[in-house]
């Protein structure tokens, strides 16, 4: 079987597998996430991906920033530091100053399961805590929503990569 054949038959298993996802709560990591980093861990083309995206890494001069770009791409344990000390009233507070900035439309709350907060505020792993952690790691991470460009484990690294190539 060719590569894009192959490629094909991932992507078509991938949306049956996760075909109901569009419609899942927002606001709690999402429960195909373990699935997400076996199916992604597992892909040549990930791993390829990976293999390209940490070679260019390596390539930054500024060691603070290859050091902190290393960290959020590499470590899937990685602390998302501006959520540390935001809970449930500084979400509140930070949306209603956005909303009164006009930076983000409130029709849009209806368009994310779990309303606008939800989409500002995705959900992470351990939020809350002095560590809150992506809900999965960058490499199976998906390139965006449900059906979009992207969107299947993995597909953030591939977009990065395939568009970085071009």
């Amino acid at each position: 079987m060719n590569v894009r054949a192959n490629y094909a038959m991932v992507i078509g298993t991938i949306v049956l597998i996760t075909g109901r996802a569009s419609a899942v709560d927002q606001t709690v990591p999402g429960a195909g996430n373990a699935r997400a980093i076996d199916l992604a861990n597992k892909s040549p083309m990930v791993r390829s991906a990976r293999t390209f995206l940490s070679g260019q890494i390596a390539h930054l001069h500024n060691q603070q920033l290859r050091q902190q770009t290393e960290d959020a791409v590499e470590n899937a344990e990685t602390c998302v530091w501006h959520r540390i000390g935001i809970g449930a009233a500084e979400k509140s507070a930070i949306l209603a100053k956005l909303i009164s900035e006009g930076l983000v439309n409130t029709a849009d709350d209806a368009t994310f399961p779990g309303g606008l907060k939800a989409g500002v505020f995705p959900p992470l792993r351990e939020d809350g805590s002095r560590c809150p952690k992506l809900p999965q790691a960058f490499f199976s991470a998906p390139g965006s929503v449900f059906g979009g460009h992207h969107s299947y484990p993995g597909g953030l690294a591939i977009h990065e990569t395939f568009h970085r190539q071009l």
